[in-house]
């Protein structure tokens, strides 16, 4: 690792989906890549995945890191998991340094409420979440615990059209799963970064509705897919 280069953590980094691992090559010049997650057979995988990165077994509510070592912090679609959530920005406070970047996005409580219709149990048993943020809620997480909020947003439709496509898919054929890693999807018992047939189908979709997008844009606002907050630490 170069002496010059910042650290930054992927917390709940997952297996290494397609959207992790083309987020981490865009950062890397800048950034040493870190990531924990709870689960073996995801720090396992994403090793394979990205071999630049230096990846451990660890929980948000007890990260196995020194104090105000990272520079930046990753939490994309962990916050809604968490079983003492207070507990976790309290260690994403202390392992960060002073001014360091967090970025955490939730989904929309729109998008879960869709996908709980389509998907039995999605709220509960197979995503195991704990809760639903607004937008709102999820900034006031952050400013209490002594964050400045840079961006706050609601986004993109055109993943919600996608996911919401994908999840009705699992509900008719069973073929897919809901298990979401960064909005890239996992097929049963197969390889996603293998299955081009799939891939195609997703970045066909997604591509699509950008494109659409272009055109009709306030619908970021009328059906959106996730919140996302970035914010500074303060102290």
């Amino acid at each position: 690792m170069r002496k010059d280069k910042k650290k930054m953590l992927d917390i709940g980094c997952g297996p290494g989906t397609i959207g992790n691992i083309g987020y981490y090559k865009s950062v890397e010049k800048e950034y040493q890549i870190y990531g924990s997650d709870m689960l073996k057979e995801n720090i396992s995988l994403i090793k394979k995945r990205y071999s630049d990165g230096m990846f451990s077994v660890g929980n948000a509510e007890k990260l196995p890191f020194p104090d105000e070592y990272f520079d930046a912090v990753v939490m994309r679609h962990v916050l809604e998991h968490v079983v003492d959530l207070e507990k976790t920005i309290r260690e994403v406070k202390r392992i960060t340094k002073k001014e360091a970047i967090v970025t955490a996005a939730v989904p929309h409580k729109n998008l879960e409420f869709v996908l709980k219709h389509f998907i039995p149990h999605y709220l509960d048993e197979e995503h195991h979440h704990q809760r639903i943020f607004t937008q709102k809620q999820l900034e006031k997480l952050f400013v209490d615990n002594h964050f400045t909020i840079l961006v706050s947003s609601q986004e993109k439709w055109p993943m919600f059209v996608v996911t919401v496509f994908l999840a009705f898919l699992s509900r008719i054929t069973g073929n897919v799963t809901m298990q979401e890693q960064s909005g890239v999807f996992l097929l049963k018992k197969k390889n996603y970064l293998q299955n081009k047939s799939f891939y195609s189908l997703y970045s066909v979709l997604y591509r699509f509705f950008s494109f659409l997008n272009r055109f009709v844009f306030f619908f970021n606002y009328a059906i959106p897919f996730e919140v996302l907050v970035v914010a500074k630490k303060k102290i």
